[in-house]
C-alpha cells in the first residue's frame, strides 16, 4: 500500500507538473477582440490569439503537444547544442552553419515578402497548390494529406480562439509562414551563439582589461535582449512577423520606449549584442562575421521592409510643395550643387570648385612632407567651414548684415542668397578635399593587419566614414536644399512653421549633426592614426556645437517660437528623458492648477460660463506641456454655452504599425475625459438648481423648480409645406432630411413661463445620456426660441440678458418676436406660444446620421422638451451605364452642381455655371496661408471644402484630400477627377 501510495503521488506530480497553467494574457486578448481585414480582398476577421515562439516553444507544460513544426525547430536546435557542448566540432563548421541560417533568413524570407508585398504571390501560390484543396468541416476525409496535415499541425499550435476554416485564407498562410520563420530564426541565432562562444578563450590571470571587456561585452548582450523585448512588447506578434504583409489589423500602436530612441530598433542596436559576443572573444573573425550579419540584416530592410511600409503606410518624408509655394522655392533653388553632387561645369561657382579643389590636392602631393602648409591648410578651412560659417549666420541672424550688404550694392535677396549657396558649398567641398589629401600624403599601409589596433581602428574608421554618410543622407533628406542651406536665416517670405519637419533621423535626435555630423572627420583620423587631424577634427567639432547652440537654436526660437514643444515635436531621447524626469512632478502641477481654478470659479454663475471648460482644457494640455498651457480654442464649439469639455475623440483606428508616435500620457487624457463626461451631468443639475434658487430671490415670478414640460412641445419639419400624406409617413418612419437641407424647427410653450433666454439646439441621439439634461456641446447649432439669435448675431440686446421679466415685458417681446406665429389657449384654458425657427448653413449638421432637437429653460442645460429623432440622409449616386466619358462628366457635373452651391449658402436664383471657379468668386485664397496664421477667408475656404468633399465621399463614394480644392476649383474639373476616381476605382478596371 505504501508503495503504491509513492507511486500515485509521483504520477500525480508529474501530472500537475505538465499541466497548462490559466494563461491570464490569452484571457485578455479575448475580451479585447482585435479585428483583422485582409489586404486584397478586404474581409474581416476576427484575429486568434498567438505567442512568441520562445514562450510558446520552451512551455513545459506543451512539451507533449507541439505541432510538427516546433519539434523540428527543437530537434535542430538540440543538435546544435550537443555538438557544441558535447564534442570537438570546430568553430569553421558553426561559422558556415550560421551563414547558411542567415542566409535562409534575409534571402529566403526575404524573397518570400518581396513577392508577397509585391504580388501577393505567397498567398496566391498556397491558393493555387494546397489551400484549393480545403473542403471544410466535415470533410476533412476528403482533403489530401498535406491539408490534413497543417490542419492538424495548425490545431496544436494555436489556442482555442482559432478556427481553421473560419479565418482567411491569408491568415493560414501568415501561420505557415510563422512556422517556417521560427525554424530559421532560432537557429540562427543559436548557430551564431554557438559560433561565436567556440573562439571564446578565458585567460588563466584575468587583467583588469580583460575585466572590463567582459564587463562592457555583457553590458551591450543585455542591453540587445532589452530592445528585443521592448520592440516585442510594442509591435507585439503581428509586426514581429511581418503580419502587415498578409492582412492588417485595426489597431492603434504606441511606439514608445526603443523606438522612440533609435529608428528601426529591431534592426540597428537590436544587433549590437553581436558586437558584445565579438568584444567578448576577441576575435576578429568573430568581429567580421558579425559586421557581415548585421550588413545583410539592413540591406533586408532597406529591400524588403521599407518599400513595404512606405506602399502600405505611406513615407514619412516631408511631402513635395505645391501650388505658388512651389513657385517661390524655384525662385531660390534651382539643382544647386550639394557638396560634388549636381556639379554644373556651365557654373562658374561650380568651375572655381573643382579649381581649387584640383589645386589643393596638386599642392598637398608634391610639396615635401616636412612641410606644415598642407595641415595649415585644413585647420583654415576646417575653420571656416564652422566657425566662419557660424559667424556670418550670427550677423545674418541678429543684424540681417548679408542682405543689407547685397540690398546696399543694388542687388536683390535672392542673388545674395545664391552666393551665399556658392560660398557655402565652396567650404563644405574643400575642408573635405583638403582634409582627405592631407590623409591619404600621411598614410601608409601597414606592414601587419593583425598587429595591436591595426584592424580594429580600420574597422572603426570605415563605419565611423558609413555613419557620417548615412547622417548627411537622413538630414538632407529630410531638411532639402531649403533646409541645408539654412534658408530660413536668409528668405523670411519662404518662413514657416510647417516646415518644421521632425521625421526622419529628426525624430530621434534634434540635433544629428552635433553628435554624428562629423564622424567621417574621426573615422579618417582613426583611420591614419594621425593626432593633427584628431585635434583639427576636435576644434571644428566644438565650433559647430557653439553654433548649434548659440546661433541656430535661438535663431529658430525666435522665428518660429516654441513650436517644437508646444506640438510634441521633440526627439524621442528628449521625450524619454522628460518622460521619466517629469511623471510625478506633471502629475502634482495638474493637480494645483485645477484646485486653484476651481476656487477661483468659486461655483459662480456658470450658465454661459466657459470657465469650468478652461479648466477642463488646461488640465489635458498641461499634460502635454506643463510649462506651456493654454486654452483650448474650438471654431465649432464658439457658442458660449459649453459646460464641460467632453471627449469628441471620434477617430477611427488606424491601420498603422510603424511611424505613430503618441503621446505618453494620451491614455491618462481619455480616462480623465470619461470621468468628466461622467460627472458632468450631475454638475449641471447641482449649478442650476443652486442658480435657481438665487433667481427666486430676485424675483416673486421665479419659482423654486423648474416648469412642468407637460405644455412644451418641439418638432421638425422639411422647410417646404409637406402634404399630409407625407406627414403620417414620417410620423411612422421619422423625418428624413437631405445633408445640407434646411430644416424648420417648431415649437410651442406656456406664455406664463416663456423666457427670451430660452433655446433650442441641435444634437446626434447618442450625444447626451439623459433626456433631462444636456452635458455636451451642440457645437453653435442653437437658436433663442422667441429671438432666433444664435452665436452669429452681432446685436447685443440687454433685455436677452435679464434674469426675470414682467409680464408686460413678455408680451411685448411675443408681440415683437417675428418667429412666434401665434398664440392660443388649450383646453385648460393656459395660453400657449407657437414658433417656427429655420435652421440652416452654419446651423444644421453636415454629417449623416440621427438627430434630435432639445428645448432649453433660460439659457440653462435643464431640457424641457425633446423632438422625435429625424434623419440626415444622401442620394446616392449611380453611374449610367453606356454613356460616354464626357457624357458621364456632364452628368456628374450636373448632380455635383446643387451641392456646391448648397455648401456655398448660395440661394436658388443665384447662379453658378460648370466652368466658374467658386474660389475666386468667394473671394478666397487659393492656398493655406504662411506663418501659422489662418485668415477668416482661409477658415470659410477651409470649411467649405470640408463640407464639400465629405458630400462627395458620402454620395458618390469617393474620398478626396481637401487640399484639391486649390487645383480643382469648378465644377467641371472635380466632376472630371469623380469620373477617373470611379474609372480608376471601378471592379472593372
Amino acid at each position: 500500500m505504501e508503495k503504491t501510495s509513492k507511486g500515485e503521488k509521483k504520477e500525480n506530480f508529474l501530472e500537475n507538473f505538465f499541466k497548462p497553467r490559466p494563461n491570464l494574457e490569452y484571457e485578455l486578448y479575448k475580451q479585447k477582440k482585435t479585428i483583422g481585414r485582409t489586404l486584397n480582398t478586404n474581409i474581416e476577421f476576427e484575429v486568434p490569439y498567438t505567442t512568441d515562439v520562445m514562450n510558446h516553444l520552451f512551455d513545459i507544460t506543451k512539451i507533449f503537444s507541439h505541432s510538427v513544426f516546433e519539434y523540428a525547430t527543437l530537434f535542430i536546435f538540440f543538435i546544435q547544442v550537443f555538438l557544441f557542448f558535447c564534442t570537438e566540432t570546430s568553430g569553421t563548421f558553426f561559422l558556415v552553419t550560421s551563414l547558411i541560417w542567415r542566409f535562409l533568413y534575409n534571402a529566403g524570407i526575404g524573397y518570400l515578402l518581396k513577392i508577397q508585398s509585391d504580388r501577393n504571390g505567397v498567398v496566391k501560390f498556397m491558393k493555387k497548390h494546397i489551400f484549393n484543396h480545403v473542403k471544410g468541416k466535415g470533410h476533412e476525409h476528403e482533403e489530401k494529406f498535406i491539408v490534413r496535415l497543417i490542419r492538424q499541425q495548425f490545431k496544436k499550435k494555436m489556442a482555442d480562439d482559432y478556427d481553421f476554416d473560419a479565418v482567411p485564407v491569408e491568415y493560414n498562410c501568415w501561420i505557415l509562414f510563422r512556422c517556417i520563420e521560427d525554424l530559421i530564426l532560432v537557429n540562427d541565432f543559436t548557430s551564431y551563439c554557438c559560433f561565436s562562444f567556440r573562439y571564446l578563450d578565458v585567460p588563466e590571470h584575468l587583467s583588469i582589461y580583460d575585466i572590463l571587456r567582459y564587463i562592457g561585452a555583457a553590458v551591450l548582450i543585455i542591453f540587445n535582449i532589452w530592445v528585443k523585448q521592448d520592440a516585442h512588447r510594442v509591435v507585439k506578434d503581428f509586426a514581429w512577423y511581418w503580419g502587415d504583409f498578409f492582412f492588417l489589423v485595426d489597431s492603434n500602436l504606441t511606439f514608445d520606449g526603443v523606438f522612440e530612441i533609435v529608428p528601426h530598433p529591431m534592426y540597428s542596436v537590436g544587433y549590437i549584442g553581436y558586437y558584445g559576443s565579438a568584444l567578448m572573444t576577441k576575435s576578429y573573425l568573430v568581429l567580421f562575421i558579425s559586421l557581415l550579419i548585421h550588413a545583410s540584416q539592413l540591406a533586408f530592410l532597406v529591400f524588403v521592409e521599407n518599400p513595404h511600409i512606405q506602399k502600405i503606410y505611406g513615407s514619412s518624408n516631408p511631402q513635395r510643395p505645391s501650388g505658388i509655394e512651389l513657385e517661390k522655392l524655384r525662385k531660390y533653388f534651382n539643382k544647386d550643387a550639394i557638396g560634388f553632387f549636381r556639379l554644373d561645369l556651365y557654373k562658374s561657382s561650380d568651375i572655381l570648385s573643382l579649381v581649387v579643389c584640383a589645386i589643393t590636392i596638386i599642392y598637398t602631393f608634391s610639396i615635401d612632407k616636412s612641410s606644415n602648409m598642407p595641415i595649415i591648410m585644413c585647420w583654415v578651412w576646417r575653420l571656416a567651414s564652422s566657425l566662419g560659417v557660424g559667424l556670418i549666420l550670427y550677423f545674418q541672424s541678429n543684424y540681417n548684415s548679408w542682405n543689407k550688404h547685397y540690398i546696399k550694392n543694388g542687388q536683390s535677396i535672392r542673388e545674395a542668397f545664391q552666393q551665399w549657396k556658392n560660398i557655402y558649398n565652396f567650404l563644405t567641398c574643400i575642408t573635405f578635399v583638403s582634409f582627405i589629401a592631407y590623409a591619404i600624403r600621411n598614410y601608409t599601409l601597414p606592414d601587419q593587419w593583425t598587429y595591436g589596433t591595426v584592424l580594429l581602428r580600420h574597422t572603426v574608421g570605415f563605419l565611423l566614414i558609413i555613419l557620417h554618410i548615412y547622417t548627411a543622407t537622413e538630414v538632407y533628406e529630410v531638411l532639402g536644399d531649403y533646409g541645408w542651406f539654412y534658408g530660413d536665416f536668409f528668405i523670411k517670405e519662404l518662413i514657416s512653421s510647417e516646415r518644421l519637419y521632425y521625421s526622419g533621423i529628426y525624430r530621434f535626435l534634434n540635433n544629428p549633426e552635433k553628435f554624428m555630423g562629423q564622424a567621417a572627420f574621426y573615422g579618417i583620423a582613426v583611420i591614419t592614426n594621425s593626432w593633427p587631424l584628431a585635434f583639427c577634427t576636435l576644434a571644428g567639432h566644438i565650433f559647430i556645437v557653439i553654433f548649434l547652440e548659440f546661433v541656430e537654436k535661438p535663431h529658430m526660437n525666435r522665428i518660429y517660437g516654441n513650436v517644437r514643444k508646444k506640438s510634441g515635436a521633440e526627439s524621442g531621447i528628449i521625450k524619454e528623458v522628460n518622460k521619466f524626469m517629469n511623471r510625478d512632478a506633471r502629475i502634482k502641477n495638474i493637480y494645483e492648477n485645477v484646485q486653484r481654478d476651481i476656487k477661483e470659479i468659486g461655483l459662480k454663475r456658470v450658465i454661459s460660463n466657459k470657465s469650468l471648460k478652461n479648466v477642463v482644457n488646461k488640465w489635458a494640455n498641461s499634460l502635454n506641456d506643463p510649462e506651456t498651457v493654454s486654452p483650448t480654442t474650438d471654431e465649432e464649439d464658439s457658442d458660449g454655452v459649453v459646460l464641460v469639455a467632453s471627449s469628441r475623440n471620434t477617430s477611427n483606428p488606424n491601420l498603422k504599425r510603424r511611424g505613430s508616435f503618441s503621446n505618453s500620457a494620451s491614455k491618462f487624457i481619455e480616462k480623465t475625459k470619461e470621468v468628466v463626461d461622467d460627472t458632468a451631468e450631475k454638475v449641471v443639475q447641482q449649478f442650476t438648481k443652486s442658480h435657481d434658487n438665487n433667481n427666486s430671490n430676485k424675483n416673486s415670478e421665479s419659482t423654486d423648480s423648474l416648469p412642468t414640460s407637460d405644455n412644451y412641445q418641439v418638432e421638425v419639419y422639411h422647410d417646404s409645406k409637406s402634404n399630409v400624406a407625407e406627414d403620417k409617413i414620417n410620423e411612422i418612419e421619422g423625418k428624413i432630411f437631405e445633408l445640407g437641407s434646411p430644416i424648420r424647427v417648431q415649437w410651442s410653450a406656456p406664455k406664463s413661463s416663456i423666457t427670451p433666454a430660452d433655446w433650442i439646439g441641435i444634437y446626434r441621439v447618442t450625444q447626451n445620456k439623459k433626456r433631462s439634461v444636456t452635458t455636451t456641446s451642440c457645437k453653435g447649432r442653437w437658436l433663442y426660441s422667441l429671438t432666433g439669435k444664435g452665436k452669429n448675431n452681432e446685436e447685443d440686446n440687454e433685455e436677452d440678458k435679464k434674469e426675470s421679466w414682467t409680464d408686460e415685458e413678455r408680451q411685448q417681446i411675443i408681440s415683437n418676436s417675428k418667429v412666434v406665429t401665434e398664440v392660443k389657449k388649450n383646453k385648460k384654458g393656459e395660453d400657449i406660444v407657437y414658433g417656427e425657427l429655420i435652421f440652416k448653413n452654419d446651423l444644421i449638421p453636415w454629417e449623416l446620421g440621427s438627430y434630435e432637437v432639445r428645448y432649453h429653460f433660460k439659457d440653462g442645460y435643464s431640457v424641457l422638451c425633446v423632438s422625435r429623432p429625424f434623419e440626415i440622409i444622401v442620394n446616392s449616386y449611380e453611374v449610367k451605364k453606356g454613356l460616354s466619358e464626357e457624357e458621364n462628366i456632364k452628368d456628374i457635373a450636373n448632380s455635383l452642381l446643387p451641392i456646391v452651391k448648397n455648401c456655398l449658402y448660395m440661394k436658388d436664383d443665384e447662379t453658378l455655371t460648370l466652368e466658374e471657379d467658386f474660389i475666386a468668386t468667394k473671394g478666397w485664397p487659393n492656398r493655406v496661408g504662411t506663418g501659422g496664421v489662418t485668415t477668416d477667408a482661409e477658415k470659410q475656404k477651409n470649411l467649405f471644402s470640408k463640407r464639400l468633399f465629405y458630400s462627395i465621399k458620402m454620395i458618390y463614394g469617393i474620398e478626396f484630400s481637401r487640399k484639391l480644392i486649390d487645383y480643382y476649383s469648378t465644377v467641371q474639373s472635380l466632376a472630371t477627377q469623380i469620373n477617373r476616381a470611379q474609372i480608376v476605382l471601378s471592379p472593372e478596371f
